[in-house]
């Protein structure tokens, strides 16, 4: 099993796209804020890279933590944006360029939860599976 975390604030997600006219016709592009956001975590999550990608299926457990602004908020969900499923989809991708798998088809295992906490960070836990679990 592989675990790590990755300080700091996550408010920016993979789905907000830029988009011009070019010729008449739509382009879309990654935002630059998106762009940082991307090289962040796979700065912090190429070290944390498996020997090889593994092969087989994927357990992915991911928390992400945004700092409290009330001290009573401790260990409360995050039920405010940005959605969790956005969030996890330009992680997934930062994990499959820096080859934890080969595809995150491979995922088959997930858990995703944001709450509050005493600072803003994700926490990463990935491994393979050997064996369906019931």
């Amino acid at each position: 099993m592989i675990t790590f975390e990755i300080p700091g604030r996550f408010n920016t997600t993979a789905q907000q796209k830029g988009v011009t006219i070019k010729y008449g016709k739509p382009y879309f592009y990654e935002k630059p804020e998106v762009k940082a956001l991307r090289n962040k975590l796979y700065y912090y999550c190429k070290p944390h890279r498996p020997p090889q990608p593994f092969g087989g299926p994927v357990r992915l457990k991911v928390i992400f933590y945004y700092k409290k602004t009330k001290k009573k908020q401790i260990g409360q969900f995050k039920t405010t944006r940005p959605d969790l499923d956005n969030l996890n989809k330009l992680l997934w991708d930062v994990l499959g360029e820096c080859q934890y798998f080969r595809d995150d088809s491979q995922i088959c295992i997930f858990e995703a939860r944001k709450g509050y906490g005493e600072e803003d960070k994700i926490k990463i836990e990935i491994s393979e599976v050997t064996e369906v679990e019931e």
